[in-house]
């Protein structure tokens, strides 16, 4: 639950930074959790084999990245 509500914090205090387009959609304490399913995003983010050979990682942060957008896109509103 720590690692949600960090993922939560850290989202919210930097969304205002246009990552990836994110600061175009409406993400709020409110509706945080109606918009992220945080076990899609842990499942999701895992590197394929051949990632995991090339950089010796299990967790990819494209994989993470390409999630969190997804899930904004089908979930969010646009601003």
């Amino acid at each position: 639950m720590a690692a949600a509500n960090e993922f939560k914090s850290s989202f919210l205090e930097h969304i205002d930074l246009g990552v990836r387009g994110w600061s175009s959609y409406d993400v709020n304490e409110g509706n945080f959790s109606k918009t992220f399913d945080l076990k899609e995003i842990l499942d999701n983010s895992q590197g394929g084999e051949s990632f995991k050979q090339a950089w010796n990682k299990d967790f990819s942060w494209l994989e993470l990245n390409d999630n969190i957008s997804s899930q904004l896109r089908r979930n969010a509103i646009k601003n």
